[in-house]
C-alpha cells in the first residue's frame, strides 16, 4: 500500500497539483504509515534486506514531499526554501539508514547498489534545485555554491558503485549522470572575464 500512495504523491509532485494539497498530504501520510508499519514488521523477524528497501522507499517519499511542497507561483517554481531542505535531509537520513543495515553484506550487493543509486539521485535533485532556484533571499551566493558542490560531490560518491560495474543496467545512465554533475560543477566555477 505504501508504494501505491507514494506513486500518487509522485504524480501530484510532477503535475504541481496544489489544488489537491489536503488530499495529497493525506496520501503522503498513508504512504509513510504503510512503510513504517512494514519496517516494524520486518524488524520483528530481522529481515534486513526488506527493512533497507523500506528505508529507501521512505527516502524517495521524502524526496517527493520536498518536490511537492516547493512554492509554485503562476505555474513557475520559486526559490529553494528551508522546508524543502529539511525534507531532503530526512530523505538522506532514510537512505543512509538503509545502506548502513546492509553495507557489509555481499549477498545483498544488488540492494546496496539500488540504495546508493537512489541516494545519488536525491543528492543530485537537491543540488540541481539549489542551483536552478537559488535561495538568494536567505543565503549568500557563496553558501549556496558550497552546498551545491557538497551535494554534487556526494551524488558522485554514491554513483561510484555503478560506474565501477560496467555490467550494471544503470552503467550508461550513471556515466551520463556523472558527466552532467561535472558539467554543472564546472558551470559554478566558470567565471567569464
Amino acid at each position: 500500500m505504501g508504494a501505491y500512495w507514494m506513486n500518487k504523491c509522485a504524480q501530484a509532485a510532477k503535475n504541481f497539483d496544489h489544488e489537491a494539497a489536503k488530499e495529497v498530504k493525506d496520501q503522503f501520510r498513508k504512504s509513510f504509515e504503510s512503510f513504517d508499519a512494514g519496517i516494524q514488521a520486518f524488524e520483528k523477524i530481522n529481515d534486513k534486506s526488506n527493512i533497507a528497501l523500506l528505508h529507501s522507499k521512505l527516502g524517495r517519499l521524502m524526496s517527493y514531499y520536498a518536490q511537492f511542497y516547493a512554492p509554485v507561483v503562476n505555474g513557475v517554481r520559486q526559490e529553494f526554501y528551508q522546508q524543502k531542505r529539511q525534507s531532503y535531509q530526512k530523505a538522506f537520513d532514510y537512505f543512509h539508514r538503509g545502506l548502513k543495515l546492509i553495507e557489509n553484506r555481499p549477498d545483498l550487493s544488488d540492494i546496496y547498489r539500488t540504495l546508493s543509486w537512489e541516494l545519488s539521485n536525491t543528492y543530485f535533485t537537491m543540488a540541481t534545485s539549489l542551483q536552478d532556484y537559488a535561495p538568494l533571499i536567505t543565503m549568500s551566493q557563496d553558501d549556496i555554491e558550497k552546498e551545491i558542490i557538497d551535494c554534487m560531490t556526494r551524488a558522485l560518491k554514491h554513483l561510484d558503485i555503478e560506474l565501477n560495474t560496467p555490467s550494471s543496467h544503470r552503467y550508461t545512465l550513471a556515466k551520463y549522470r556523472a558527466a552532467t554533475i561535472h558539467h554543472r560543477l564546472a558551470s559554478l566555477l566558470h567565471n567569464p572575464p
